[in-house]
C-alpha cells in the first residue's frame, strides 16, 4: 500500500482543521499506535476503514463488542482487550472539544496517546509526547531523565514542563507540535 492512500500518513500527522471522519480516524490511529510501527499501523486502520463511507465510530458502534474485537483479530492489531475497552470508551465523546481529562479517564489511553491525539489536532495544544526522542533531547540539555516513557503521570507533568520550557527558548515561535517534529527529525535522521 503506498502512502498516499492511508487514511493516517503518519509521517505528517498534524493537522487543526480536520473533518469530524478525519479527527475519528486519527483518534484511532493514535489507539492502535501505541508501542507499534507507526506505518504497519496506518496500514492497518485503511484495510479496516477504507471502504466504509459512515463515520468510523457510527461503524464501530453498529459492529458491537464482540465483531469488534473479531475485527481487531482479523487484522491483527494486537493488544486487543487494551484496544477494545478503549474504543468502547470513547465512542460517545467529543473528540472535537474533549480534554486531556477525558482522554486520560478512558482506560487503554495514556498520558502519551492522550497528548500526541491532541497536541496534532489543537492548534494551541502545550502538550509533551514525551518519547526516546523527548528523552534524548533533555538529556543532551543536561537533565537527568528515565530511559523510557514515565508511567505515572505526575513524573510525566514534570518531564513534560521541562520541555515546554526548553522549547520556548530552543524553538521560539515555534507550536509545540512543530518543536516535536524538529527534534523527532534531529534525533531521529530523518
Amino acid at each position: 500500500m503506498i502512502a498516499s492512500a492511508l487514511l493516517v500518513d503518519p509521517r505528517c500527522v498534524t493537522k487543526y482543521d480536520r473533518t469530524p471522519r478525519e479527527l475519528e480516524l486519527f483518534f484511532l490511529f493514535c489507539i492502535f499506535v501505541a508501542n507499534k510501527p507507526a506505518m504497519r499501523t496506518a496500514e492497518k486502520l485503511t484495510a479496516i476503514f477504507g471502504n466504509i463511507s459512515r463515520l468510523p465510530r457510527d461503524y464501530l458502534r453498529w459492529l458491537g463488542p464482540i465483531r469488534r474485537m473479531n475485527l481487531w483479530r482479523h487484522h491483527k492489531l494486537g493488544q486487543y482487550t487494551r484496544i477494545e475497552g478503549a474504543v468502547a470508551a470513547s465512542l460517545g465523546l467529543r473528540l472535537d472539544v474533549c480534554l486531556l481529562s477525558h482522554l486520560t479517564d478512558i482506560p487503554g489511553i495514556g498520558n502519551k496517546t492522550a497528548r500526541y491525539f491532541l497536541l496534532h489536532t489543537r492548534r494551541d495544544a502545550r502538550y509533551a509526547v514525551i518519547d526516546t526522542h523527548i528523552l534524548k533531547y533533555l538529556r543532551a540539555k543536561g537533565m537527568t531523565v528515565p530511559k523510557s516513557t514515565p508511567s505515572t503521570k505526575g513524573q510525566y507533568e514534570v518531564l513534560e514542563y521541562l520541555w515546554l520550557d526548553e522549547i520556548k527558548r530552543d524553538f521560539p515561535g515555534m507550536t509545540a507540535a512543530e518543536a516535536d517534529l524538529a527534534i523527532w527529525r534531529q534525533y531521529s535522521g530523518n
